[in-house]
């Protein structure tokens, strides 16, 4: 089974419905945005080669309805690019990326972009025309209970009173700041510019821009003591208040997830100039894999193993699978003669000394492990040595 990473994520800042940031901009848009953002920082990535995105959403009608996930995919990668639309209501985006996870780890794609948007502002919790069953409301009342009388069941019946919940959302509250003003959030969010029209103060229609970049609805003054002033905001006597409650919020979160990070340092496999794999370092050890979809060739090694039992372990593994079936079919490989080294690549295999310098920024040990892979390759007749930098 082959492996799938979380190469990188993005979101928008988190804005108040109805009167934030965000309650004149579509769901859709935001998306858009996110994914561009996300693209852009992975020079590697050719969006084509995006087998799928996957967009959760709680409410999928009016401005979220039609083929909203498609529509996304079209608009940020191009028509070529296949999108869906799930709905786990507000574990939609998390689903999203728990599928594009199997999907790839199971062998039916190799690069999903995942996650989810939603309008709070836009679209009403229940939508436009919320129509119960009358059976289950007769039968099964508790199957439609609100996120609110949810919590209040789960505060009874775990006996969590209303003062732990007050001081929990107090130091939320406190740590959302901290994180804030420490810039913790800063690199994760892709700012939007909302371009807003309005009536200004002489009835006349006007237009005018912001970029929104920061969290909303986080209260760096808030008190337990103010906390502890509110009314129950759902049931009669209840614990759960408008205080310690998460409030409705606009926003959109994409992750890449693939079958390799395109920050690991990776090495190309070729016999007589045709591509075979690559082995990727990752995390202290080798993991080796062929470039197709399904993964026909796999095996994993300890840290500065040697390449040439790398090379003999591959060789091993090529007559285990039957003749004819995938890519050694297409490739006509029957053995590794050669290695070719190049650290790293991109997406299509090409050199990238822009990645290197990444690379060489973000990890300490590279320069061992280059000086590792130097010395192991010179043991191997017939190899290429390219290790850059």
């Amino acid at each position: 089974m082959q492996e799938a990473y979380i190469v990188a994520g993005f979101r928008t800042a988190v804005t108040k419905s109805k009167k934030g940031g965000f309650r004149f901009f579509r769901p859709d848009d935001l998306a858009v945005e996110v994914i561009k953002g996300l693209v852009a920082t992975l020079p590697g990535l050719d969006p084509k080669e995006v087998d799928d995105v996957i967009v959760g959403n709680a409410v999928p009608e009016a401005e979220q309805g039609l083929q909203f996930g498609r529509i996304i995919a079209a608009r940020a990668l191009g028509e070529e690019v296949a999108g869906i639309t799930i709905n786990r209501y507000c574990a939609s985006g998390l689903e999203s990326i728990a599928m594009a996870t199997a999907k790839i780890r199971s062998g039916m794609a190799d690069c999903i972009i995942a996650g989810g948007t939603e309008s709070m502002s836009m679209v009403p919790t229940a939508g436009w025309k919320t129509v119960p069953s009358y059976a289950i409301a007769k039968d099964e009342p508790d199957y439609y209970l609100s996120m609110g009388l949810t919590a209040e069941a789960v505060a009874n019946e775990y006996s969590i009173n209303r003062e732990d919940q007050d001081v929990f959302a107090f130091q939320s509250h406190q740590k959302a700041m901290k994180a804030i003003q420490d810039g913790n959030f800063k690199s994760g969010i892709i700012p939007i510019t909302v371009e807003e029209v309005y009536v200004n103060e002489k009835g006349k229609k006007a237009t005018r821009s912001y970029v929104v970049d920061t969290d909303e609805g986080v209260r760096a003054d808030t008190t337990v003591e103010a906390l502890a002033k509110l009314k129950p905001a759902f049931a009669t006597g209840g614990s759960v208040t408008a205080g310690n409650s998460s409030q409705t919020s606009d926003e959109g979160i994409i992750a890449n997830i693939d079958t390799y990070d395109y920050d690991c340092k990776c090495l190309t496999w070729t016999t007589d100039g045709t591509y075979v794999g690559t082995v990727f370092l990752r995390e202290g050890k080798f993991s080796m894999t062929t470039h197709c979809g399904a993964l026909f060739l796999r095996a994993e090694f300890k840290d500065k193993v040697s390449l040439e039992y790398m090379q003999a372990t591959l060789n091993n593994i090529l007559p285990l699978h039957k003749e004819g079936e995938g890519s050694n079919k297409r490739l006509g490989v029957t053995r590794i003669e050669k290695i070719q080294i190049n650290i790293p690549i991109d997406k299509k295999n090409n050199y990238d000394i822009e990645a290197q310098k990444r690379i060489a920024e973000r990890y300490s040990t590279i320069k061992e492990i280059k000086e590792n892979i130097k010395s192991e390759l010179e043991k191997i007749e017939n190899v290429k040595v390219d290790i850059g930098l």
